[in-house]
């Protein structure tokens, strides 16, 4: 079994709480699911850099572009389809330049190689494009005081000011305090404001609910310019987008990313049948795990040879 079908076949989910009649249900209502012929009628000109930016964002990052740009983190992107019923569903088939331009700005060193950093720098973006004033929806796993106060005052404030307004106030709390320099975060979401902020004439744009904000290639392109900007005493921080991508890709090896569009599709459809068992399974009650169902898993699939199955990583996770 290759390193990409290993590591589908690991994201099966397989707790108790999911049973061979949600597994068969699932499996059947995905037969005529639109997205499943969507991803089956990916155009190889057209969609060309969707493999690159997989096998890209698996070996740095170890999840999926999707885990970056997902709902989960208030993120989709930009392109949409419609169904024969009038649905409006979001493309899975993102275009080449889009996939460019996430598989080189990924890469920058603004973000360490870490999604969620990564996910906030999108977020920020449609933030100051759109002029939201609402909480923004990130959890601060740094050690940046800067960014908790940025939350803290967006989460706070009453829809009266811009996140502009809110990073000033931030920078003069901080300067009183003392803490210099200045995080370079601060400094790289500043140049976001100077190139995306749009201050919105009508009212507030604080909806109840926290929006999900579409993803451009006008929003990488901008992260990009922004990233490639940020300076220290005069002097850039971080090696250009340009030149990173240059590099990784002369250091990258196989470590089992998908290798042609076949592979590809069969991951991304693991990948959404994986979502939407988690998105059941979250949507019940807790109860009480019955005996005998942690073996269900084979029923459905059938009885594979499980001589891979140590190079697999627990719980579904990759096997490097």
């Amino acid at each position: 079994m290759d390193g990409c079908r290993m590591i589908a076949r690991g994201l099966r989910y397989r707790g108790s709480d999911w049973t061979p009649a949600d597994e068969r249900a699932l499996l059947a209502e995905w037969e005529t699911d639109p997205l499943r012929d969507k991803l089956a009628n990916l155009d190889v000109k057209k969609h060309k850099d969707m493999l690159p930016l997989w096998k890209t964002i698996i070996h740095f990052f170890s999840c999926f572009p999707t885990s970056i740009i997902s709902p989960k983190n208030h993120l989709r992107y930009g392109g949409s389809f419609e169904t024969e019923d009038g649905r409006v569903i979001e493309d899975p088939n993102w275009s080449k330049v889009f996939c460019r331009r996430f598989a080189n700005v990924a890469l920058h060193g603004a973000f360490n190689l870490q999604p969620s950093l990564l996910a906030l720098a999108m977020l920020y973006v449609a933030v100051c494009r759109t002029d939201y004033r609402g909480p923004i929806p990130w959890r601060n796993c740094t050690t940046e005081k800067f960014l908790d106060l940025l939350l803290n005052g967006m989460r706070a404030q009453d829809g009266s000011k811009s996140v502009v307004q809110v990073h000033r106030e931030v920078l003069g709390r901080l300067a009183i305090d003392g803490i210099i320099p200045i995080s370079c975060i601060s400094t790289l979401f500043r140049r976001i404001e100077e190139m995306a902020f749009r201050e919105n004439a009508g009212p507030p744009f604080r909806p109840e609910e926290v929006p999900v904000f579409e993803v451009t290639v006008g929003d990488l392109t901008t992260l990009t310019r922004a990233a490639d900007s940020v300076k220290r005493a005069g002097v850039w921080v971080f090696l250009p987008v340009s030149l990173v991508s240059r590099i990784a890709k002369a250091a990258r090896r196989d470590q089992g990313e998908p290798k042609t569009l076949e592979h590809l599709n069969e991951l991304r459809a693991a990948v959404i049948l994986n979502d939407r068992r988690l998105d059941v399974v979250h949507s019940r009650e807790p109860r009480e795990s019955p005996e005998g169902e942690e073996e269900w898993i084979d029923e459905v699939w059938g009885d594979e040879e499980d001589e891979d199955t140590d190079e697999e990583g627990e719980d579904g996770e990759f096997p490097w």
